[in-house]
């Protein structure tokens, strides 16, 4: 996957004209490399995006140089949701890195039970953490639930496919489960029946209960006026 980018001189507050000529302002650094300013045609960055995310090689052209790179950190505008800034690691060919890749679900189209509407696929792990030379590095783990048949099924770590004599898998044990079917009816409540009894039972002692209160009001009033003083009143 190729992508072409130009040397990138604007920078700071003036990185924003690399915007305005449609570009994403962008840098390349790798270990022991000095960062690199760069500028990309921002509708062909999207295009590789979408097609490499971050765990694809792609082959960054800067004039007549060509870098290996993968696409390490994309920032984008909080509004729009579209990228404003991408970070380009230039990882060492023969040295191993650690990627997060995407685990990606399919078949759930296809699955009786989701289909029924009697289950629903959970996933577990959006994303698992990978160590392999970066040529070796898988694009997604791709899982497939069509064939699980029963609600509490699923794909554990063990079932997924990939090169396990070139990729370790990081922080999972192998029973530990990717995705499952999970059931997708919700329990209803249980609406509480009142019989009429309980009914005029309830009525009774609210109306109880505000009459007591009534003459307790009623009552402390009276002691109040009771125990108020008299005014005397000054002879002419």
């Amino acid at each position: 996957m190729e992508l072409i980018a130009q040397k990138r001189e604007k920078l700071g507050k003036k990185a924003k004209e690399v915007k305005l000529a449609k570009q994403i302002a962008g840098v390349v650094y790798g270990k022991g490399l000095e960062s690199e300013p760069i500028a990309i045609d921002f509708n062909l960055f999207v295009k590789v995006l979408t097609k490499a995310g971050e765990t694809d090689l792609i082959d960054l052209k800067i004039g007549i140089g060509n870098e290996k790179v993968m696409i390490k950190e994309v920032q984008v505008d909080p509004l729009s949701g579209k990228p404003t800034h991408v970070s380009f690691y230039k990882p060492n060919l023969k040295i191993k890195t650690k990627v997060e890749v995407p685990v990606e679900i399919v078949g759930d189209d296809a699955n009786e039970l989701v289909k029924s509407g009697a289950a629903l696929v959970l996933t577990l792990l959006d994303e698992i953490e990978v160590e392999a030379l970066p040529m070796d590095i898988p694009h997604q783990f791709t899982v497939d639930v069509s064939k699980l048949e029963n609600i509490g099924d699923g794909i554990a770590i063990k079932d997924l496919d990939y090169d396990k004599a070139k990729v370790t898998l990081l922080d999972v044990e192998e029973d530990e489960l990717v995705v499952k079917l999970d059931r997708a009816e919700m329990e209803e409540e249980k609406e509480e029946v009142v019989t009429e009894a309980e009914a005029l039972e309830k009525i009774e002692a609210t109306a109880e209960t505000a009459k007591e209160e009534g003459e307790e009001e009623a009552e402390g009033k009276s002691k109040s006026k009771a125990k108020e003083p008299e005014t005397s009143k000054k002879e002419g």
